[in-house]
């Protein structure tokens, strides 16, 4: 009989003994492949030791075990939440991605009760391997039906380098279990119309999605080619069973991924970019030559391929793809030997996906112009659809192709199988063969571990009640603060996002002394003046600040020497601690220099400083909203003063600002066209000397580069333009009007002087 599309021979019966065999056999293969995660794994975190573009021994989960008692925490007090307010303070930050990590998020929790958060991590790693195992058994012994093509598939997907790479770098992406589930009951559903089927299926798309929305977006990509496939070649009937199954599928998914999907679907506004450009996408695309490339990690091969991995644009995580050569040679085998249409399936679906995996343009040895061109592939137009414009890693489509692959592989594995005389020897040769391709021991790891000043800080904390620390380099790719933090509970003025909003990118960049702390060799090498002093303590009062820890393991130890000279003339600070991890400095009650002048800070949510045609300078805000910190002067009715212009085109609407003040709302004003002055009564309550924070939010904002169809290369999200910030007071019979300034906004802007090109 011939067979029929996403068909196999009636399946034998399997007892479940037999499945906890192979899932244990899974596991100890994980124990060895990943030597020696589960020697340490109560103190150490797996972890590549060098990513491109960020510093030594740094990466992703440092931030992800910081989150877990985070939100256990909540949980246990009856929320669930995406609001960080401990990090970017005093704004905090929404992350509604967390919501979609549920899966290992409610693992976590559990695990939680009874080890501590670096456990709980690892355990999570290490049953990835064994769960995409017995997954990938599942869904080859019922293509194939045999068993032992189906353990050999099993241990190709479990243990291929892009799996090994991932679980050192992102958690989510490491848990790709749920995908052979997936695929399998979608294949059982078209076969068999049962409803079951089509609820696993739904199901299991479901888990993909509260695991990694990548893999959803891929199996639904997935789908739509495999549906096509059986309607249009396969020539499957549209029944009404075949609708139902569907719509089973479908909703069922929808309706229990719509809660954790609807705060990411509405991103955009609240601080976070979902739709990057192509060009992003490029950059972390697979490179034509890491599929034929073994892994970095491996003992034998890694140091000698490591010049090539370095051409490559991305990082080292997300260009390895590579399945192995051995995979390679079965599979090509099992697609010449499987000639009928459900091979040319899976043959075309690999092709499909690894082609998508290249991005927008081929890139070969880090090379992406060939003479003055690009060559352009699929994945360009892919990038253009709803959904799929928020893909900026292109790579990772490679955990679809590498499931074909693993399919074809084991149909290559079945023919030599067949045909040989020495079965036995030859699938113990096969096995062993990918076992030592897939080698990465030892596994990179990172000791999980803080000073005794973060348990110091920590007791403080549970005693006093919260503060906020500055950590130097004042750096937001610095991942490791957020580990740190989980010891000592203090709050943070920074922080680390996967893809922040501009509101949260180079805060101080506008501020004197504090921007030189991102990169404190800057501080080093030009001289102190009055200025950083003033914005140097300002803003340890507004921060709150009770320590600055300066970390040895991300400074130079010259930086270091000559921030150890610095920092004492410039904040008022005094060293208390010193390890080999940090040195830290207590702020000292802050002398009140000047009570009767006003300054102001342009902090998050600006643009750096620009000029009109006649030299005057201005800011314009960069995000939704935007925040300042202002020194208040003493005396009596205060008046905040601004200069501001809305951003106009044709068409758009009146621009309304709303302003609150240290948390209390102030005003919602409507603003005119072109530079106005606005003065805005201060409450009396509020009228207090010292340090305020003044939060400008926008009804709209405009990105000039859409609004004039291309004419205009500016990509920023606008909304208003301020050349001046003050606050004005009486002092017995006169008033303080022009004490004082605002930084990097000195003079005024005229309205004739304000026709800038974004207007």
């Amino acid at each position: 009989m011939a067979e029929q599309f996403g068909q196999s021979k009636k399946e034998g019966h399997v007892r479940w003994p037999w499945y906890a065999a192979i899932f244990a056999a899974y596991m100890l293969l994980t124990i060895l492949i990943t030597f020696p995660l589960a020697w340490f794994i109560s103190d150490h975190l797996p972890m590549y030791p060098h990513i491109k573009g960020m510093y030594p021994g740094d990466g992703d989960p440092w931030m992800t075990v910081w989150y877990f008692p985070w939100i256990r925490e909540h949980i246990l007090h009856g929320s669930v939440t995406y609001d960080f307010q401990d990090i970017f303070f005093p704004t905090g930050v929404k992350f509604p991605f967390s919501l979609n990590f549920a899966y290992w998020i409610s693992l976590a929790v559990i695990l939680q009760s009874f080890m501590a958060p670096v456990t709980a991590y690892n355990v999570i790693i290490l049953l990835s391997f064994p769960l995409s195992g017995i997954g990938t058994f599942l869904l080859i012994r019922h293509l194939h039906e045999d068993w032992k093509a189906a353990f050999l598939g099993g241990l190709i997907y479990a243990f291929y380098p892009y799996h090994l790479a991932q679980s050192l770098e992102h958690l989510n992406l490491a848990n790709q279990q749920w995908i052979p589930f997936y695929i399998l009951y979608l294949i059982r559903t078209v076969e068999s119309g049962k409803n079951r089927d089509a609820l696993a299926a739904g199901f299991f798309l479901f888990l993909n999605n509260i695991t990694s929305v990548y893999y959803t977006l891929f199996l639904l990509l997935f789908t739509a080619f495999y549906m096509g496939w059986a309607l249009m070649i396969q020539r499957v009937k549209i029944t009404r069973r075949l609708l139902k199954n569907g719509a089973i599928t479908l909703s069922l998914w929808a309706a229990a991924s719509l809660p954790f999907m609807l705060p990411l679907l509405q991103a955009r506004t609240n601080g976070q970019y979902l739709y990057l450009g192509v060009e992003e996408a490029a950059k972390f695309s697979a490179d034509l030559l890491a599929w034929g490339l073994p892994s970095l990690l491996h003992p034998l091969w890694g140091e000698r391929i490591s010049h090539v991995y370095a051409s490559f644009t991305g990082n080292v995580i997300e260009q390895t793809v590579f399945p192995g050569y051995g995979v390679w040679g079965l599979a090509i085998l099992g697609s010449l030997a499987w000639r009928n249409r459900l091979g040319m399936f899976w043959t075309l679906a690999a092709c499909l996906f690894l082609v998508l995996s290249l991005g927008p343009w081929l890139h070969v040895a880090g090379k992406e112009r060939f003479g003055e061109y690009r060559l352009l592939l699929p994945f360009w137009l892919l990038h253009h659809l709803p959904g799929f414009n928020g893909l900026r890693t292109p790579s990772r489509l490679a955990a679809i192709a590498l499931m074909c692959i693993t399919v074809q592989a084991t149909k290559g594995f079945q023919e030599i199988y067949r045909r040989g005389v020495l079965k036995r020897h030859l699938a113990m040769a096969l096995g062993a063969m990918l076992v030592f391709e897939y080698l990465a021991v030892p596994l990179p790891l990172q000791k999980a571990e803080a000073s005794t000043f973060h348990y110091r800080m920590r007791e403080e904390v549970k005693r006093n009640g919260p503060f906020t620390i500055v950590e130097v380099p004042l750096d937001d790719r610095i991942v490791k603060y957020s580990f740190y933090q989980m010891v000592h509970k203090a709050r943070r003025i920074g922080g680390h996002l996967g893809r922040p909003h501009p509101f949260y990118i180079d805060i101080w960049r506008n501020v004197p002394f504090f921007r030189d702390l991102k990169d404190p060799g800057a501080l080093v090498r030009r001289p102190l003046n009055a200025g950083d002093a003033e914005a140097a303590n300002d803003l340890l009062e507004f921060y709150k600040v009770r320590y600055v820890v300066l970390h040895k393991e991300f400074l130079s130890p010259a930086d270091l020497q000559k921030l150890r000279q610095k920092l004492p003339l410039t904040a008022q600070v005094e060293e208390v601690f010193e390890d080999e991890r940090l040195v830290a400095y207590r702020v000292k009650p802050i002398k009140k220099n000047h009570p009767d002048r006003y300054r102001a800070y342009f902090l998050n949510g600006w643009s750096d400083r620009e000029q009109a045609p006649d030299g005057i300078s201005f800011h314009w805000s960069s995000a939704g909203q935007s925040l300042t910190a202002i020194r208040m002067p003493e005396g009596q009715r205060p008046v905040l003063f601004l200069r501001m212009m809305p951003i106009q085109y044709e068409g758009m609407p009146v621009q309304e600002v709303t302003l609150v003040m240290d948390g209390r709302l102030l005003i919602r004003q409507t603003l005119h066209w072109g530079w106005a002055d606005y003065r805005i009564p201060i409450p009396p309550d509020l009228a207090r000397p010292g340090m305020h924070a003044v939060l400008f939010r926008y009804d709209h904002t405009a990105v000039p580069n859409q609004w004039t169809k291309g004419k205009n290369p500016d990509r920023r999200e606008l909304a208003v333009a301020v050349s001046d910030i003050r606050v004005e007071v009486e002092q017995g019979s006169q008033s303080s009007r022009n004490r004082g300034r605002s930084i990097s906004s000195s003079r005024e802007l005229r309205a004739e002087d304000s026709r800038d090109e974004h207007l």
